[in-house]
């Protein structure tokens, strides 16, 4: 039975979970949210694993009618939400009612917002995960983005809201993302390494879930070629092709490329980069493999105890079903 049928897409909503992973060396890109981070805290409101899959929703929200009761949960990027016409926050556990309206706006800050259900959405299972790659259309909702009308199903059956909230944090402006240097970074020039970490980068808006493009400072190899044999490629790797203008690498990545990488985005940097929208700029800062490795147990030990999770003493938001019907009744019997 279905859970919601899409009304509005928005402008790029797929179906992922952590992403495909070990098969690169079969040319299949590991896909996955770009937010592992908020996709997880969406999860663990409605007391799911991590790894349950979501809906990413990028830039413009989606809208939905709801097929049955049960309860959402969202995480990320900060997006009105209304139900049936009613704002709502997000970042909370709402319950809903067959019937509902569910409304997503644009952005007002961030760039992705997670969308969670019990026990996770259904989808097509390639290789053990059912993330989206919509390039080799395989995964997700028939390997597309989701489109109007489409009924999506769920594999829990609990209509119960868990009165859990993420703690609301002050997005900050971001000036520097950390990086490690890259398998090629003794082939570029010291004056190139100089601009990596001293020049500022602007998001392009040709970027996607496969790669940030950035303008700025172009840089360069001692020799001037930027080709390598073709290798393996990693989530962050920042290539540099031709042009000089670094691209960073995301999930949908190609398998391997074949350009010059002189740096690797450390991967609690990747969380903030999924969140930039194309015109925001920052510097790049090189930091050792050990303080990232250090920087990413902290961050996954924080989320295996859910730090940012806490108890709503706002009942309206997670009761809401229940408070709507205890009014009603109330209002009926002041009318008698």
């Amino acid at each position: 039975m279905g859970i919601i049928k899409v009304r509005r897409p928005g402008l790029m909503s797929t179906i992922q979970d952590l992403g495909r992973i070990g098969h690169q060396s079969s040319g299949f890109s590991p896909a996955g949210v770009c937010d592992f981070e908020s996709a997880a805290l969406a999860n663990y409101l409605l007391e799911n694993e991590a790894d349950c899959a979501v809906i990413e929703m990028t830039m413009q929200g989606m809208s939905f009618d709801v097929l049955k009761n049960t309860v959402i949960a969202t995480a990320g990027a900060d997006m009105d939400l209304f139900i049936n016409g009613e704002l709502f926050p997000v970042g909370r556990a709402l319950s809903l009612k067959k019937g509902d309206h569910v409304k997503f706006g644009v952005v007002k800050e961030g760039l992705r917002t997670y969308l969670a259900v019990p026990g996770g959405f259904k989808g097509t299972e390639v290789l053990g995960s059912v993330s989206t790659h919509v390039r080799s259309e395989i995964g997700g909702f028939k390997g597309r983005a989701l489109e109007r009308f489409d009924i999506l199903e769920n594999h829990g059956s609990d209509v119960q809201a868990f009165p859990y909230v993420i703690k609301k944090r002050e997005r900050q402006i971001i000036r520097r993302i950390r990086i490690m240097e890259g398998p090629e970074y003794e082939r570029f020039s010291e004056e190139a390494k100089e601009k990596l970490v001293d020049e500022w980068y602007v998001i392009q808006n040709q970027s996607d879930r496969m790669g940030i493009r950035l303008d700025g400072e172009a840089i360069t190899t001692v020799d001037g070629s930027h080709d390598i044999i073709s290798a393996p490629t990693q989530l962050g790797n920042v290539q540099v092709p031709k042009n000089g203008l670094p691209i960073i690498l995301l999930n949908d990545r190609q398998s391997s490329g074949g350009y010059t990488r002189i740096a690797t985005v450390c991967k609690v940097d990747l969380l903030k980069l999924a969140q930039m929208k194309p015109g925001e700029r920052f510097k790049f800062e090189m930091i050792s493999i050990e303080k990232a490795q250090d920087l990413y147990t902290k961050k996954m030990n924080d989320l295996k105890v859910r730090q940012a999770i806490y108890a709503d003493r706002e009942h309206r938001h997670y009761r809401r079903v229940t408070a709507e019907r205890v009014e009603s009744l109330l209002g009926g019997a002041e009318n008698e």
